[in-house]
């Protein structure tokens, strides 16, 4: 908003002074002197503004009239002389001496007045800008490309009539041969990979903005090849109009793609191989062609039988659901659709690949992960069957309410998985069709590309009453942004929620912001009976998972969060938190970089959590820290944290000098037991700042380095000083480069006991 244009300036709104004013006395009639009459105080008001900057559509203004010479203080407001003002102007909003402006749509300069009520002759006025801001997209905004190989890329600038742009490839203009080449002008170019696998980064910089621009994620990989396209089955036998199903096998070397494209030149097949016969008998050829190489191609030949009139005719059987995802030995009921013509038999015979599945549909999934078919055949025609994929899974995911399932593939969704387009309103559709049902939203393998800012910060908002589970290679990936805050998962006010598997990647390292530190994977907020099981959480601008907002009754297990920005995952405020089974590694980028945060803010609670199995490794600014710099209004409490790994933290390459493996402070009560604290640089495990009645027991702490510089305070195995009521006993404390266990301070209320210290340093 630019307000430095006042009509009339400021200091021209206030009365000049009343001739007499100074004087005490004046003459009366006969040379007898009277008091002199004041004469009346003239009313001034002046205008200010917050913030004095240009404003965006749907902005906001903070505008504050200040009256004095009156003991009314009261202003009228108007913008471009309409009261309160209207879609056009942009409206005010407020009582009194205050009012809060919000900018029309449209670009443009309006002025904001206010009148007083007292003296209506006397106002103030500034004037507002509304500019649209220059803003600059680029299509598409991540892709995966062979060696050699080219894309098209296409970029938009909106909030300037000047759309022109400048090319870069990792910051080269127009590229070379070792990061990529562009050809062509203006808003669309031609990227051409070089000859060497790697990852590169396209961006299209605004000319009349330069500030402005838009990156794409490029990754130059060896695509391998497709040597051959098998159909199955290879022949097939089917009445007129009647349905079968076909799966197609891709062969080949390195990292080629299994998907195929189906025709048929008679009858008709759907993307996902289930054969219509054509309605009149013959011969029929379905085909399967590799979309990496269209030369590759399976057959499969079908003959199609006239239909017997008024003989029962078997025309296809469809399994419920037709994909599902298990735990090892989990058993799950499926149930089996016949359609046919005339008096057909409805029954079918099961089978299964590799778990059981008796006469009435209950299948028992084998005792070890990975896949199997489960098929239900026709008992009149076993030329006729229908299929259902399955997935066998080590985790804790719940089974799901009810079987209802879609595929976010499918119609009516039609996510493409394909790496390139922006699938987050597809994937949404599905997740809205399931909401509150019990049932499943399947996301199969592929890269799918959300909009981590779609709809208010978050890319995915997960329904209540939902399982959402994610192919083994299944990738939600985010488009890079310039966002202070996003994430691509938000479970937020909901209930009932189960996430499996797959992988959350952000945008860390095509990031079109400097500033800010929540960008998140997954953020749990104000949900109560959250499950989160076998997802991993990479590269994103802030933490990998964050838990608060009173959350209530939440379970991660088998989770990786790994090399994201702040932190694996932070904990603010929850009742009711287990972390088991799972890995933080590799945080960096900016403070506190730990593997597990529990740091409640200002009134909030983080309650009953217990973090156990886990591994924290590599993290720069430690392990796993446990409070808050808001003592006496955030609290902690019931915490637990057993049976964890913590090995390789603490030196931070952003940093902040030395940090510790596992550092409890504030909160009273925190429980440290059975965990192997290993090889971590500064302190091994530390109590300070009124950490109370701390349990520190059976701990293995070992190998702690010192820091250059800090070779005082740093290589200690047990640092203890102002935690009184703590226990430190049964622990284990052996080959650290400083003191084993250093009480700084006498505390008589703090039991230190049967530990096992030996071949430690000193200060």
């Amino acid at each position: 908003m630019r307000t430095g244009n006042v009509h009339p300036p400021i200091w021209e709104l206030v009365a000049a002074p009343v001739p007499g004013l100074v004087l005490g006395l004046a003459l009366g009639c006969g040379g007898e002197s009277v008091p002199a009459k004041a004469p009346a105080t003239s009313v001034s008001i002046s205008l200010d503004a917050t913030p004095k900057t240009p404003v965006a559509p749907g902005g906001t203004v903070l505008f504050t009239a200040t009256v004095s010479g009156s003991v009314n203080t009261a202003v009228t407001w108007t913008v471009d002389g309409v009261a309160g003002g209207n879609a056009t102007t942009g409206t005010l909003t407020g009582t009194g001496g205050t009012a809060t402006y919000t900018a029309p749509a449209a670009a443009g300069s309006h002025t904001v007045q206010a009148t007083s009520v007292a003296d209506t002759a006397k106002s103030a006025s500034m004037d507002v800008t509304v500019t649209a801001s220059v803003q600059v997209a680029l299509n598409p905004a991540a892709v995966t490309l062979g060696p050699g190989a080219s894309q098209p890329f296409t970029a938009t600038v909106s909030g300037s009539a000047n759309t022109a742009v400048t090319w870069t490839v990792d910051g080269v203009t127009g590229g070379n041969a070792t990061t990529g080449t562009l050809a062509g002008t203006g808003g669309t170019v031609t990227y051409t990979a070089p000859a060497a696998t790697g990852s590169h980064t396209v961006k299209a910089t605004s000319v009349v903005a330069t500030a402005k621009g838009a990156m794409a994620a490029v990754t130059v990989a060896d695509p391998g090849s497709v040597t051959a396209v098998a159909v199955n089955p290879g022949t097939l036998s089917l009445a007129a109009g009647a349905q079968g199903q076909f799966t197609a096998t891709v062969s080949g070397t390195g990292s080629y793609s299994t998907a195929v494209t189906w025709s048929a030149q008679r009858g008709s097949i759907t993307s996902g191989g289930v054969y219509t016969a054509p309605a009149t008998s013959g011969s029929d050829l379905v085909t399967a062609t590799s979309v990496q190489n269209s030369a590759k191609t399976g057959v499969a030949a079908v003959t199609v039988t006239p239909v017997e009139p008024g003989k029962p005719t078997i025309t296809g059987v469809a399994v419920s659901p037709a994909s599902w995802i298990l735990a090892p030995s989990e058993q799950k009921s499926f149930t089996a659709t016949v359609a046919g013509t005339g008096d057909y038999s409805r029954s079918v015979v099961w089978s299964a690949q590799r778990g059981s599945v008796d006469a009435k549909g209950l299948y028992t999934a084998p005792g070890s992960s990975g896949s199997d078919i489960v098929t239900a055949t026709s008992s009149a025609d076993a030329t006729k069957s229908g299929v259902s994929a399955i997935s066998v899974q080590s985790g804790c995911a719940p089974a799901p309410a009810s079987d209802g399932t879609v595929n976010v593939r499918n119609a009516p969704y039609g996510a493409k998985g394909d790496g390139s387009a922006d699938d987050t309103a597809a994937i949404q559709a599905a997740v809205n069709a399931m909401a509150g049902s019990g049932g499943t939203v399947l996301i199969p393998d592929g890269t799918y590309m959300v909009n981590a800012l779609a709809q208010g910060g978050a890319g995915i908002l997960v329904g209540s009453n939902l399982t959402l589970r994610l192919g083994s290679g299944a990738v939600l990936k985010a488009i890079p942004n310039a966002a202070s805050n996003y994430a691509i998962l938000s479970v937020k006010n909901v209930s009932r929620v189960t996430i499996a598997g797959g992988t959350l990647l952000g945008d860390r390292g095509a990031h079109q912001g400097t500033g800010g530190e929540w960008g998140m994977g997954i953020s749990i907020s104000g949900s109560d009976q959250v499950v989160v099981d076998g997802v991993t959480v990479q590269d994103c601008w802030g933490d990998g998972f964050y838990v608060g907002f009173q959350s209530t009754r939440v379970t991660l297990c088998n989770v990786t969060s790994d090399h994201n920005r702040r932190q694996g995952l932070s904990i603010t405020s929850v009742d009711g938190l287990v972390v088991k089974q799972s890995t933080f590694k590799n945080t960096t980028g900016t403070p506190p970089e730990t593997g597990i945060n529990v740091e409640p803010n200002s009134g909030e609670t983080a309650n009953n959590v217990t973090i156990t199995g886990c591994t924290l490794t590599n993290n720069a600014g430690g392990g796993f820290q446990c409070g808050t710099p808001f003592a006496g209004s955030a609290f902690g409490t019931n915490i637990v944290f057993d049976q964890n790994l913590v090995n390789g933290n603490g030196l931070s390459p952003s940093g902040g000098g030395y940090k510790q493996a596992v550092n409890i402070t504030v909160f009273d009560g925190v429980q440290v037991t059975n965990n192997q604290v290993l090889n971590n640089t500064g302190e091994g495990i530390r109590l300070t700042d009124r950490a109370t009645h701390t349990t520190v027991k059976g701990n293995t702490v070992k190998g702690t380095l010192r820091v250059s510089g800090s070779e005082y305070w740093t290589g200690v195995g047990i640092l203890i000083s102002d935690c009184g009521g703590s226990t430190i006993t049964g622990n284990t404390v052996t080959g650290n480069a400083g003191p084993g266990i250093w009480q700084i301070v006498a505390d008589s209320t703090v039991t230190v006991s049967d530990n096992t210290v030996s071949g430690n340093g000193s200060n």
